[in-house]
């Protein structure tokens, strides 16, 4: 009688171990509510350049960059870089008459347990609407490139979605963002699911 009363506390506790194990853990979300978006541009101001066979806006300052830093989950510590910059370029092969100049916004993870969901196989950043999921599955590296305008003979690109994905170590989160006028981006607001390993909808605030 004595062993089938152990037999039978053995096996609930091992039950009971089996499902805690098991457990889904729930969802930890970090929604940091903006109460005034954040934004950067690089261009002050244009002036106009024609050469009669070609025109082109001259953009004032002739080079400039700016940067947005962003703290994802409130530590104090930045995580994430979103770098803003335009320049002229240097002619290496012919390319019209008028002056040409590079508008790029990159996003980048301050060290190496940060990185932005990028499109598989290319430079650029993967794009996300509004519930759309974003997980471990998707293909992540430390730097990617928001927009890639002006130039001669090399990839144009702007914004495509609301959001970016990022991870955090082992945490998914999300940023919403606005493509602006003058090479300029807005930082509307995000999110981090605090719970490792567990995806995020693009919007999710709880």
């Amino acid at each position: 009688m004595k062993s089938r009363f152990l037999f039978l506390v053995t096996t609930i506790i091992m039950i009971s171990c089996h499902k805690e194990k098991n457990k889904i853990k729930p969802d930890d979300i970090l929604f940091s509510n903006l109460s005034s978006p954040i934004l950067a541009s690089t261009v002050r101001d244009w002036s106009f350049e024609n050469h009669g066979v070609c025109s082109v806006d001259i953009p004032i300052p002739a080079d400039s960059s700016n940067t947005i830093l962003l703290d994802i989950n409130n530590d104090s510590d930045y995580d994430f870089k979103i770098t803003l910059s335009h320049n002229y370029w240097e002619p290496t092969q012919y390319c019209g008459h008028c002056s040409v100049y590079n508008y790029d916004i990159k996003i980048n993870g301050i060290n190496s347990s940060n990185s932005i969901a990028f499109n598989n196989q290319s430079f650029k950043t993967k794009y996300f609407n509004n519930s759309d999921k974003i997980s471990s599955e998707n293909s992540w590296k430390n730097q990617a490139i928001l927009t890639m305008k002006g130039g001669c003979m090399r990839p144009t690109f702007d914004i495509e979605g609301e959001y970016i994905g990022f991870k955090h170590n082992d945490q998914i989160g999300w940023i919403k963002i606005q493509q602006l006028a003058n090479n300029g981006i807005l930082v509307e607001n995000y999110a981090i699911n605090l719970t490792d390993k567990k995806s995020i909808i693009a919007g999710q605030k709880d």
